[in-house]
């Protein structure tokens, strides 16, 4: 019986290959939650019931901070370690400050 070499598995939910190229993983997850972030800000800013009749409220920067620190910045910082290369690191620190850019000053979607 030959054994079959398995060139990709999952490993702590990301996919795992010889080259170790999860980047574009971690980018991935981090951006759908980013999407969330973003999701939960218009929904705050522009939800005008009467319980929450001051929305400007519920979008103060410490408030967009901390929600984007407790949904995006854990995909970013989880599988940091298993890198390989300081270029991976760097492209994906370039992601987290535009994500965390575009939650603060403009709101927008990546």
């Amino acid at each position: 019986m030959h054994l079959k070499e398995v060139t990709e598995f999952v490993y702590l939910g990301l996919c795992l290959d010889p080259t170790l190229s999860m980047a574009a993983e971690i980018k991935s997850k981090a951006s759908k939650a980013h999407a969330l972030v973003s999701a939960v800000s218009y929904s705050l800013r522009y939800n005008k019931r009467r319980w929450n009749a001051d929305s400007a409220i519920g979008t103060t920067p410490a408030r967009l901070l901390t929600l984007w620190k407790s949904t995006v910045l854990p995909h970013y910082l989880l599988y940091l370690r298993y890198l390989p290369t300081r270029e991976l690191v760097d492209n994906l620190q370039v992601a987290m400050t535009k994500s965390l850019e575009s939650t603060l000053l403009r709101g927008a979607p990546l």
